[in-house]
């Protein structure tokens, strides 16, 4: 699965368990290069948000770039919680 720079994309990785699969929104930054480093960020929601508003406030939007997306940090918003207990 591609991702583009400066977009946040939803990824999804298969366990090799009878355990959910795991998902987790990503966003590289708008400069992205697979040859050079990057910092990285692992943000976790807090109970009164989503895993893409969180990821939102980070990475922001094209037309408008959050604080991660600035800076060039790839930011990862794992969704750690399973379905059922989300909603």
């Amino acid at each position: 699965e591609t991702i583009r720079p400066g977009t946040i994309a939803e990824v999804t990785l298969p366990t090799a368990t009878d355990e959910p699969s795991i998902a987790y929104r990503v966003m590289l930054p708008p400069e992205y290069s697979p040859r050079r480093l990057y910092p990285l960020l692992v943000v976790l929601r807090p109970e009164h948000k989503t895993t893409d508003e969180t990821i939102a406030f980070w990475a922001g939007t094209a037309e408008s770039p959050g604080w991660a997306a600035r800076r060039g940090y790839i930011v990862i918003a794992p969704e750690y919680l399973p379905a059922e207990v989300r909603e």
